[in-house]
This record gives structure tokens, sequence and C-alpha cells, in this order.
């Protein structure tokens, strides 16, 4: 099965993606044609205020799957999602297409004394506040994986110091 974005022609964002067989893509131009676009532009009866993109489900071309509310570049000929809610820092990445918080996510976990102590079960979460407060110098907290960010009592919440690299008990 293949799968066609809609998208808006003035903003190009893509507003449905639709399945259409291989055998109808096959018999109107084939994969990645310009006349397959046109067969599902008919086929679905869109107007002229939008054009069709065929997406990749494997993300084997045109970088990522198109997705509601996600964005067709049509210079770079990729699609990439909408801009994570709440993560106003939020960087796209021009490798992947992907949106990524401005600093890299850290390679270390806090080192602390049981039951806290095994670097898998702790859990890292990018902090929009802590990214602020700190004059966008520090971003990432880490909890046990066993607690919740919003719960304090559950086990303690670090903040990487991108400074000196260590992690600081809040």
């Amino acid at each position: 099965m293949a799968h066609f974005a809609e998208i808006r022609s003035s903003d190009n964002e893509v507003l449905r993606v639709v399945v259409i067989s291989d055998e109808d893509v096959a018999a109107n131009g084939g994969e990645l044609s310009t006349q397959a676009e046109t067969f599902v532009k008919n086929l679905l009866k869109t107007g002229d205020d939008t054009y069709w993109k065929q997406t990749s489900y494997n993300k084997s071309f045109r970088a990522n799957l198109a997705s509601i509310g996600g964005v067709y570049l049509p210079t770079e000929d990729v699609f990439h999602n909408a801009k994570p809610e709440g993560h106003p820092s939020y960087i796209l990445d021009t490798t992947t297409y992907t949106w990524e918080p401005p600093l890299a996510v850290p390679e270390t976990r806090p080192t602390v004394e049981a039951p806290f102590e095994a670097p898998e079960e702790w859990a890292l979460l990018w902090d929009e506040d802590l990214w602020n407060s700190s004059g966008q110098k520090n971003g990432w907290k880490c909890q046990d994986g066993y607690g919740r960010f919003d719960d304090p009592t559950v086990g303690p919440v670090y903040y990487l110091d991108q400074e000196t690299m260590e992690w600081i008990k809040k």
C-alpha cells in the first residue's frame, strides 16, 4: 500500500494522509511520480488549494512519514512533524528532519546510593522551565525510572549542569 499526503499549498501543512493501492499507483505513473499524485488528487476530488505527495511509511524517502499538522518542505523534498507542543526551545535537525532539544542527550546518569544507582533505571526528561530559568544553559533532568517527575516523594531529581557536566540534586 502506498501513502499519500494532502498538503495545503499556502503553507505546506499536511492536512491528511491516505492509503492508495500499489496497483493503482503502478497503473498511474508508479512510485514517486507526479502522475500518481495527480491520480490521487483526481480520485479524491480535492481543490486547487492543495497538492499531493507520496510519503513513506518506513521513511525510505522524504525523511519521515507525513503526519497531520506536519510540514512538507518542497526545496528539501522532505516531511517533518509539527514542533512538539510545550517545547519552544526544540530545533529542527536538518539531517533527520526531527525536532531535538537544543542540548545533546546526556550520555551519563547520576550516580547515587541504592536503590537509585542503576543507570538504565533513570528516566531522562527535557525541562523547558529549567532551560529558561538557567538562562538557556541547562535543560536535562533525571529521576529514578520508577518515579514520576511530578512526584518528588518517589525519588531524587537531578539536573545536568552543562558547565561542569555533573548531575546536581534539585
